[in-house]
């Protein structure tokens, strides 16, 4: 089976596997459809051409769980020091990032981690790795 598509979302699972994502032009999709049905049947075998830096750069900045991570702890901290939600993230960008410009979907995987460990400290959370 060969078709054309777009590469959404590249992905590494926790059980050691890769998802991929595609968006697919609805002139193929009942198509690809198909012959996925008929090749639930048969080995499967593909072929993939990826952007390298598209892929290195997708599994190297922050993971969807730890921006919504960092997002829970700017409520939380806004409600513990009582200021507006959008002041709090630029207060603590500032602080912590040097500047509250800094978008953290733009943060590395380390730089989102160690982020998160700091704004857990000014919460008064514990983390004992």
């Amino acid at each position: 089976m060969l078709f054309n598509a777009e590469l959404i979302r590249f992905k590494n699972m926790a059980t050691g596997a890769v998802r991929l994502e595609f968006d697919l032009p609805e002139t193929d999709a009942s198509r690809v459809m198909q012959q996925i049905t008929n090749f639930l049947k048969k080995p499967l075998k593909v072929e993939m051409n990826i952007d390298g830096a598209t892929a290195i750069n997708q599994l190297s900045t922050a993971s969807n769980e730890q921006k919504a991570k960092i997002n829970i702890l700017y409520g939380e901290l806004a409600t513990k020091y009582g200021y507006a939600l959008e002041d709090t993230k630029k207060r603590l960008k500032t602080k912590l990032l040097g500047s509250e410009d800094i978008s953290i979907t733009t943060l590395t995987k380390e730089q989102a981690s160690l982020f998160i460990d700091q704004l857990e400290e000014l919460k008064g959370v514990k983390n004992d790795k």
